[in-house]
């Protein structure tokens, strides 16, 4: 109707009292998709462009190496002319999935174009500087891509890194837990992420998009994210056709194939919003997911089709649980419900697919190294194994995904590292002591996730470790602006607002 606006929000700024701000926005289906996407980014940046610049602070200094920098614009350069080509080709192709495809992802860059304008607008009201250009709020989305970037143009020299420099390489480059698990009654099934991270990005923010775009099965998006961010990072999504999306990353050894990231691609967090919301299946999302794929931010996926759960059958629909593993130039993707039916899916940065695990460089340092490297017996794959199976209810879950007891686990062998919910910092300065771990936690369920929930909890875990605090020894190298001092924060329910 005439008068009402083009989108609205709901924002809660309570990080200091949950260890989360909150940001449900919703759009007017009356006006067109491309005002909705850059209302939608707008009203973002407006309101919580505050929270972004003090978190852009932090995030620019440990994650651009200037040196970089001239390599990243011009990439990013070729990038935007392969985007606004296909794009323009797009609106005069007869190819309806191809025309629609495209069209979404210039409603991504108007979104990004509207949360720019937005923290534009926040800044000049509050008589701030604005610390962020265009292209700067374009390289704020590539947290995840960053890494495999950085690797393709400063390659790590594998070969002279001891066992203890490798571990550590693979612990703090790479990122997550997760699993999926049935009840035992089979009446239920559980999705459950904790994101790894260095604790620099512990300042959060749980976002419910609503944009009422055209013809789209996803209307609404759910997601654990920080500030700024048009997608997760963690990952961590539920959408209102059904599906429930997580990953956790994997590492490249074999550098050769970084010869295959080029900027005539697509980013991961571009193929992630288009997927989450054009699919209606697991299926269909790792097909779209795997287009224009960048070899960036290589991950395990994982897809939850709560559509296809039968509340105790005996056994699964085959299309349940996808999941998809993704490398510089390829991408494998299968259905794993048959064995989320016999016992539960885990992931925990080690590939699934031998193909991807071999052709990305693991097996050589399995062979040097051992049972570190190993899918099958690596401290979690070893933990997940031995736990889960008596995982039944969402307290257990809540438990396993926050379970930390290096020292006395055997499957951590002292290491504060080697647990579902890392708390690196614990370790001693001469064994990886750093401010890096789970930084949160997040579970849904299928009753939850019909409705766009899911419980939550921020901060490295305090189950049976000590409270994280930020002391005056982290604080020499880290930058936290605007966290809570102290991580003491319980599970929080997440539902949208509008």
């Amino acid at each position: 109707m005439v008068g009402e606006p083009i989108a609205q929000v709901h924002y809660e700024q309570t990080v200091n009292k949950t260890g989360w701000a909150t940001l449900s926005l919703s759009t007017n289906p009356d006006h067109s998709d491309e005002e909705q996407a850059f209302a939608a980014g707008f009203i973002e940046g407006f309101t919580t462009g505050e929270l972004m610049q003090e978190y852009w602070t932090g995030y620019k200094q440990y994650t651009f190496d200037d040196s970089q920098n001239k390599q990243l614009n011009a990439f990013l350069d070729g990038n935007f002319r392969f985007m606004k080509r296909k794009i323009a080709e797009s609106k005069n192709s007869t190819d309806t999935s191809e025309k629609l495809y495209w069209h979404h992802v210039a409603l991504v860059l108007e979104q990004v174009e509207g949360l720019f304008a937005g923290y534009l607008k926040a800044m000049a009201e509050k008589d701030t500087l604005p610390q962020l250009s265009l292209i700067d709020m374009f390289k704020f989305q590539l947290d995840g891509d960053i890494e495999d970037l950085s690797n393709k143009w400063s390659p790590p020299s594998f070969h002279t890194m001891t066992q203890f420099e490798l571990e550590s390489f693979a612990i703090f480059k790479t990122k997550c837990s997760a699993f999926v698990k049935l009840s035992h009654d089979r009446s239920n099934v559980f999705l459950t992420h904790a994101t790894w991270d260095t604790f620099q990005n512990m300042l959060r923010i749980f976002k419910h998009y609503r944009i009422n775009f055209k013809n789209v099965p996803a209307k609404l998006v759910s997601f654990s994210s920080s500030p700024g961010w048009l997608v997760s990072v963690d990952d961590f999504y539920i959408t209102d056709a059904g599906l429930v999306i997580t990953e956790t990353s994997n590492n490249i050894f074999n550098l050769t194939l970084y010869n295959k990231v080029v900027p005539e691609t697509l980013f991961y967090w571009i193929r992630n919003i288009v997927a989450n919301r054009l699919a209606t299946s697991g299926k269909e999302w790792t097909q779209l997911f795997a287009k224009y794929n960048s070899g960036t931010y290589n991950n395990q996926w994982i897809v939850l089709d709560i559509n296809k759960f039968v509340p105790y059958a005996k056994t699964s629909h085959p299309d349940l649980l996808y999941i998809l593993e993704q490398i510089p130039g390829d991408c494998k993707i299968a259905s794993v419900s048959h064995i989320l039916d016999s016992s539960y899916w885990a992931s925990y940065n080690i590939p699934y697919f031998p193909y991807i695990y071999n052709i990305s460089g693991y097996p050589a340092q399995f062979q040097k190294y051992g049972d570190f490297w190993s899918y099958e017996h690596c401290p979690r794959a070893n933990i997940f194994r031995r736990d889960l199976p008596a995982v039944t209810d969402i307290e257990g879950v809540k438990s396993l995904i926050r379970q930390n007891k290096y020292q006395t686990d055997p499957f951590s062998g002292g290491d504060a590292c080697h647990a579902v919910a890392a708390r690196c910092d614990l370790n001693p300065p001469n064994m990886r002591a750093q401010a890096f771990g789970a930084i949160d936690a997040k579970v849904t369920d299928v009753h939850m996730a019909k409705l766009n929930r899911a419980v939550a909890q921020s901060g490295p875990t305090h189950d049976t470790q000590p409270v994280f605090e930020w002391t005056a020894n982290w604080d020499k190298t880290n930058i936290h602006t605007d966290q809570p001092v102290r991580f003491a924060f319980d599970w929080v329910n997440m539902a949208p607002q509008l």
